[in-house]
Order: C-alpha cells, then sequence, then structure tokens
C-alpha cells in the first residue's frame, strides 16, 4: 500500500517538477482553480448527467477562451473524480473545525453550530472565512491548480496539528473565499457537484468509462482517449489496447468489482436466465479483490481501498500454497472470520481487530467464488461456467484459510426456493445467481442476490415498532434538517430506555422536513457528557438532540435485513441490520411501541423461523427439470447426487441425502435448522431428507408450556408465566390461561413470574441465572386486579422487592 502510495506520488512530484520547468505553460486561464470551481458550478447546476458530460466535452474542446484548451486535461480529470486518487488527509469535519478556529479566531462551538445548518463544511469554512477579522480572504483568485495539487501532496505527509496549521494557513494567505471551498471539497472527495466518474469521463466518449472499469488508470485513460493525438480516433486506441489485453486489466491496479442487483422472486431469477443457475451463499464477510505478481500481493476493498493488513497477513502464506501453478492472477473473494475446530462461519464484524481476539482458535479464511485474469490470462471474457471450471481444476483448498466457494447449478423455481430457504434457516445472509453464460463485466449488476427483506416485497423481512429517541442533523442537501435518528424501545425491568439501531433511509424530503419539524419541539440539544438518566447509551451514540420526554416521541416501523448483535446498542445488544423506515405508527403511542421484552422474542423468532410458503407457493411439485443439454457439462457431482436420491426414496431411508418427500399436507413447510458449526457448506445444498413446518406451533399438553384451555379472553394473549408459589396456584393458573395466558415450569420461558405477598426482598443475583434479564417479577396482587378489573396494571406498580 505504502509502496504503491509512493509511486503515485512520484509520478505527480515528476509531473509538476516538469511544469515548474515550463510554467509558462500552465499559467493560464485554463488551469486557474478559479475557473476549475467556475466548471464545478456549472456541471452542479445541470440536473441531466447528460448533459454534465457535455458541458465538460465543450469545455475541453474549446477551453475559457473558445480557442481551444490549453489546460493540463489529466490533471483536470483527477480533480474532478478526487476519490479515484485514494488519498487520505485524516481531516474529518471535526479536525477542520478546530484548526481553521484557530486560523481565523473564530468560536470553534458557533462553527459547529453552523456545521449543523449547513450541512457542509465547506460551505461553513467559507463563510466563516469572509467574516474572519484576523485573515482576510483575497478580492481575486491567485492559485492555479497545480500549485493545488502541490498543496494536496504536502497536506497527505503531515499528520501534526501544527504543520496542518501551517500549510493551511499558507493556502487561506492566497486563496479567495471561493478557491478555500473548493480546496475543502477536494480535500472531502467530493465536489458537490453530484456527478460520479462516469458522468466525467462520457465526455471523452462512449468507450472511456468501460476502460476504466477495468484498469482504473486515469493516466492511461487520458492518454487513450484525450490526447492531442487520440481525439480524433479514440476507438483506435481501445483496439490497441485490446490487442495486449481484451479488457485493459492490468495486475496490481483494482478492478471495479461486478456487483448482484435485488431479486424479489425465484420466478424472477429464472425469467432473466431460463436455461438454470448457478447459486452460491452469500457470504456475511466482507469482500475481497487479490492481485498476485509474482511474490507481491494487493488486497483490494468492494470500494476498491487497500485492506487493513491484520485482516489478510496470513493469507499471503497460503494462497500460493492453494494456486501453485497461478502465476500472476486475479481473484474475486470474501473473507470471513472462521472457527477452525467447528467449522463455524462467525458473525459479520468480527473481522475488525479487537472483535477477532474475542474468538479463540478463528482464523481468516479466503472463499474464492470468481478468477478475473489466471497465469497472467485475461478471463473476463469468459462465460461464468468456464471460469468455475478453471477455478476448480487449479485450487487446492486449505481448510479454514483459502475454500472454494460452495456452488450448486439450479434448473426449477422449486430447487432454488428449496435451497433459498435453507441457507435462511440457517440464519445466513442469502444467496447469489449467476447465469452460466455470463461473462465478468466490472461494474455491472449482472449477477442476482436473493435476501431475505428482498423477498415478496419485504414479507419475509425483519421488523420492530420503536420510539424516536433523538436525531442528528443531516448534511449535503439534508443540512440543516434533522435527517438521522435513534431508535430504541423500554426496558421495563431495568426502567431504562435502551437503543437499539440509528436509520436514515424511508422518508421523502417533503416527509423528512415535515419530521424535522415536529421533532425539534419535542427534542433538546444533546450532550454526550451528560445523558438523561432515563437514557441508556453508549457515548458515541448520542446524538445532537434527545427527547424531552420518551413518551411523547413517535413511533415507528422499522425494517431491516435481519435482527443482528450490535456492542455499540443497549437494548440487549440486539440492533436491526440495513434499517429503513418502512411506516409512522400515528395510531401508536410511545407506551405500546415493542418492549425490551418483545424485541427479544422477535428477535429469537427471527433467527428460527422462515415462512417457506411464501418461497414454494408458486413452484409446482410436478416441474420438469431443465434438459441436460442446456446444464453445464460439469454435472458428475450432481448426476450422482440425483441416483443416489432415487435409491433413498424407494427404500424410505432417512439418509440426510435423501431426496425431499413431497409433503401431500397443506401447512407451512420448511427446513431443519442446520447450523455452520455443526455441518460443511456442501451441507446446505443437500436436499434435506423432508421438509419441516416451520409455523410457530402451539405447545403439546406434555410440554413444559401448557396452552390457553379457553377463549373466555384474551386479557393475557401473548404472556408466558411461571408461578413461584407454592400454594394456592393451581385455581389462579386456571384463570389466567382461560384469559389467554400461558404457564410455564421451565422458568427461562417466562415473561412473568408471580410470587406471593412478603416483605422481604429476593435475591437478584439469584434470579438473574433462573430468568431472563426482560422477566417481570411480581406480587400475585397484579393477577388479581387484572383479572377483577379486566385491565393489565402497570407492572412497576407490583413489582417485588429486590436487594
Amino acid at each position: 500500500m505504502l509502496l504503491s502510495r509512493l509511486t503515485w506520488q512520484a509520478r505527480f512530484l515528476t509531473r509538476l517538477l516538469c511544469n515548474k520547468m515550463a510554467s509558462k505553460g500552465w499559467h493560464n486561464e485554463d488551469n486557474k482553480l478559479d475557473t476549475f470551481r467556475r466548471i464545478c458550478d456549472e456541471i452542479a447546476g445541470e440536473s441531466s448527467y447528460l448533459k454534465k458530460a457535455e458541458k465538460l466535452q465543450r469545455f475541453f474542446e474549446k477551453g475559457s477562451s473558445g480557442k481551444g484548451f490549453k489546460g493540463d486535461t489529466l490533471l483536470w480529470v483527477q480533480f474532478l473524480i478526487p476519490a479515484a486518487n485514494q488519498r487520505v488527509y485524516n481531516l474529518q469535519n471535526k479536525a477542520l473545525i478546530k484548526l481553521f478556529s484557530r486560523i481565523f479566531n473564530a468560536d470553534q462551538q458557533q462553527m459547529h453550530l453552523d456545521l449543523e445548518q449547513d450541512g457542509d463544511v465547506s460551505e461553513t469554512l467559507r463563510r466563516h472565512f469572509a467574516a474572519s477579522k484576523k485573515l482576510k480572504p483575497q478580492a481575486q483568485s491567485k492559485l492555479y491548480l497545480q500549485e493545488v495539487e502541490e498543496m494536496l501532496l504536502k497536506l497527505v505527509e503531515r499528520t501534526k496539528e501544527d504543520e496542518q496549521t501551517d500549510l493551511l494557513q499558507k493556502l487561506c494567505s492566497k486563496a479567495t473565499e471561493l478557491d478555500l471551498r473548493t480546496f475543502i471539497r477536494l480535500v472531502k472527495h467530493d465536489l458537490r457537484i453530484n456527478a460520479r466518474a462516469r458522468h466525467i469521463l462520457d465526455a471523452f466518449g462512449p468507450d472511456a468509462y468501460p476502460t476504466y472499469q477495468s484498469s482504473r488508470d486515469l493516466v492511461a485513460i487520458v492518454e487513450q482517449f484525450a490526447g492531442r493525438e487520440n481525439k480524433k480516433d479514440a476507438s483506435s486506441a481501445v483496439k490497441k489496447a485490446k490487442k495486449t489485453n481484451s479488457s485493459g486489466i492490468q495486475v496490481m491496479t483494482p478492478i471495479s468489482p461486478m456487483l448482484a442487483s435485488p431479486c424479489k422472486s425465484v420466478e424472477e431469477a429464472f425469467k432473466k436466465s431460463p436455461t438454470g443457475l448457478y447459486s452460491e451463499i452469500k457470504y456475511d464477510g466482507e469482500r475481497v479483490q487479490i492481485h498476485k505478481q509474482g511474490n507481491d500481493f494487493k488486497f483490494f476493498s468492494r470500494n476498491l481501498k487497500p485492506v487493513v493488513d491484520h485482516k489478510i497477513r496470513d493469507l499471503k502464506k497460503y494462497i500460493p500454497q492453494a494456486f501453485p501453478g497461478g502465476g500472476e492472477m486475479i481473484l474475486d473473494s470474501e473473507i470471513i472470520l472462521v472457527d477452525t475446530d467447528t467449522g463455524a462461519l462467525l458473525p459479520f464484524g468480527s473481522l475488525g481487530a479487537h472483535k477477532k481476539q474475542t474468538f479463540a482458535n478463528a482464523a481468516v479464511c479466503l472463499f474464492v467464488f470468481d478468477c478475473i485474469l489466471y497465469d497472467g490470462e485475461d478471463l473476463t471474457q469468459l462465460p461464468f461456467r468456464k471460469r468455475r471450471e478453471i477455478l476448480e481444476q487449479n485450487i487446492k483448498p486449505i481448510k479454514s484459510h483459502v475454500q472454494l466457494s460452495e456452488s450448486e447449478f439450479l434448473k426449477t423455481t422449486r430447487e432454488l426456493a428449496t435451497m433459498t430457504a435453507r441457507v435462511l434457516h440457517a440464519n445466513l445472509e442469502g444467496v447469489v445467481l449467476k447465469s452460466p453464460t455470463s461473462t465478468y463485466q466490472p461494474g455491472k449488476r449482472n449477477w442476482l442476490k436473493v435476501k431475505k427483506d428482498y423477498l415478496f416485497d419485504g414479507k419475509m423481512a425483519d421488523t420492530a415498532d420503536l420510539v424516536v429517541l433523538g436525531a442528528w442533523y443531516g448534511s449535503g442537501k439534508k443540512g440543516g434538517t434533522l435527517s438521522i435518528f435513534l431508535m430504541g424501545c423500554y426496558d421495563a425491568f431495568g426502567r431504562l430506555w435502551k437503543t437499539v439501531t440509528k436509520v436514515h433511509s424511508g422518508l421523502d424530503d417533503a416527509t423528512n422536513a415535515e419530521v424535522h419539524e415536529s421533532l425539534i419541539k419535542l427534542t433538546e440539544r444533546a450532550d454526550a457528557n451528560a445523558i438523561p438518566s432515563w437514557l441508556l447509551c453508549s457515548k458515541s451514540l448520542v446524538p445532537d438532540v434527545l427527547a424531552k420526554d420518551p413518551m411523547k416521541m413517535p413511533v415507528w416501523e422499522i425494517t431491516g435485513a435481519e435482527f443482528t448483535k450490535s456492542d455499540a446498542h443497549t437494548a440487549s445488544g440486539i440492533s436491526i441490520r440495513f434499517p429503513r423506515i418502512t411506516r409512522r405508527r400515528s395510531d401508536k403511542s410511545a407506551k405500546e411501541a415493542n418492549d425490551l421484552a418483545h424485541l427479544e422474542d422477535l428477535f429469537e423468532a427471527s433467527k428460527s423461523n422462515v415462512n417457506v410458503d411464501l418461497l414454494l407457493a408458486n413452484c409446482s411439485k410436478d416441474e420438469k427439470v431443465l434438459d441436460s443439454k442446456t446444464t453445464p457439462e460439469k454435472e458428475k457431482k450432481l448426476n450422482g447426487t440425483q441416483k443416489k436420491l432415487k435409491r433413498s426414496n424407494t427404500t424410505g431411508s432417512d439418509d440426510e441425502d435423501g431426496a425431499p418427500v413431497p409433503s401431500k399436507r397443506k401447512e407451512s413447510k420448511a427446513i431443519r435448522s442446520l447450523s455452520p458449526s455443526q455441518k460443511g457448506l456442501k451441507d446446505f445444498f443437500k436436499p434435506s431428507k423432508e421438509l419441516k413446518s416451520v409455523v410457530k406451533k402451539e405447545p403439546k399438553e406434555e410440554e413444559s408450556v401448557t396452552q390457553s384451555t379457553s377463549s373466555e379472553g384474551k386479557l393475557f394473549e401473548g404472556l408466558v408465566a411461571h408461578f413461584a408459589m407454592e400454594k394456592d396456584s393451581s385455581k389462579l393458573m386456571q384463570q389466567f390461561s382461560q384469559h389467554g395466558g400461558r404457564c410455564t415450569t421451565e422458568t427461562r420461558k417466562a415473561d412473568l413470574v408471580f410470587y406471593t405477598s412478603t416483605n422481604e426482598p429476593l435475591d437478584l443475583e439469584k434470579l438473574r441465572t433462573l430468568y431472563r434479564r426482560s422477566c417481570q417479577h411480581l406480587n400475585i396482587t397484579w393477577l388479581q386486579i387484572s383479572l377483577d378489573t379486566q385491565s393489565r396494571q402497570p407492572y412497576p406498580l407490583y413489582a417485588v422487592m429486590m436487594k
């Protein structure tokens, strides 16, 4: 990483030196920072992406004078795509405010308040620069792009506050207020022009961006498509480049990864690929693109940034062993922490430097699922079937370190539905579907991904009704608007409100503005050092504003990919992954929202129940398997499995490898619970011997939880009670059951525990080992008065004393 950065910087320093030697060449209007700022403003003001590209194209042809562009095209393109250089300035908003408050002699707290309203730190700094009495901005811009580039390179190297302050002060002495705003936007890698690399490079023709996706080399792109000699015939440059490499791919230069688009049903998947699909488990880890050249490695993340060393350090030893004949190669893969004893895939987020240390006998495992280049040969134009064969023929898997992703060729919607249900039931993220004929297209979403929250318009997603506890001000166009929300629930046992998740998506601009106006009246400024007594919240999650009274705050339905665990949140560590607002529950008060006990039940239920009826509803049991001619040649393993399945059916074997038995019952069917810690990943692709029901059944009489014996009422519906009383409990238990409740002898299943009247406090530490934390410990009087009044009484009024 350091070597590549130094190489990249050396190229620029060489260019800058050459520019200084020919300073007359770049001291022109087209190289002025003010000209760059003006063009950025024009692009930002244009809503059409096509017209943005046309404006740039005209400028690069005619320049400021209208007689021809005389500026540095490469530098312009690099500035217009500031994130492409992957420079790290270590200057977040708080750090910038701190530095410039010194330079301008301004009130730091006031600058933070202004930033909340502006939502754009560059605009906040511009306004304070204009108002500064200590350092006045220049009346006319004097900076050139080459000078700005030199300052940016120096800023990368300066990590101490005094050094950064000195450099930024020198900048301000030469800059106008608008120059400073542009410079800060370059530092933030966001010019706020609403144009991505594609729209910028479209100014050089339709082939420029596709080539960039493969090579990520702006120098080569500009030379090919914007050079003086190549302007007339850019396509010939592309053809020339393709002679050496069919797609311009270069080892050690990151390639835009091929992506997957959401798939909402199994029927939709087969419409896009009627000849069958390869299905792979969607690993819940981190995507990594591996480049190997000789003994050198580079590892790039999904957003093409270098992967931190502690995550991939050991892989450098195992990859050459797993691919002994690989030579130069580029692999597409996922890394995930696995338990080396059981083979279990450890939770998302466990790859963190500190999290990894909490897992004994764990190792980072590389699951390879595609090959972009192998032994120096570009494979992007080969169909996926062939690329998969190359992987299978050349990999020597190393358990718990380098493994080939599991893949199965599916021919019917029923096969896909069954396998998807099995994967979801095992608490894995989902599946990725690939056409056997698809080529590797960098940056394109031509694969499909099936996840629980995508299916059936979100009917299988996890949801909870949570209370808005606070909010943060947004940035950009949402600056000055409360647009990120802290959601939480009430813990009746601890008598505290606790945090569950942050959410920022799901509201359109008009609704967000309406929500902002209502929340402003219900909230007050928060202080991380003075968290109110009603809230249990991590200091890092204290928002800009908090509720004055949480009982008066709105309730929203929050939907996400799944319930998950998070150390940052305080509601028993329960959180929601990829949350979004799906409904504002005006029909519910904060008192009626899901409390912690209910949230814990939802969490447990989400891990065990998958509604397979929805998945299998439209799949015919008699659906014909596709003709073998349309399937990949690699079917030996599958054919052998099919023969084995037939034997299992005829013998009535209970072997795990037996075929799914078509059921004549109409009830919901599902799969047995498979745990990655108990079975290898191959088990997810083996048909289970029989689909089992996942509808939550009422316990049988002999079970520890007794059913409600009467439909007399629903007063206690949904509650499970344990009676910790030696005498006179049978009649009360009967009454509790008659009114919708259920009784249990197993303490860990209880929502409520009843005690006879006593003045002696109970031992809290002892009870914690017997009951769930969310369980309510009540005097039996609660039940008697609730029955008399036919209304559930408040728990706190009848809570037993604890010591």
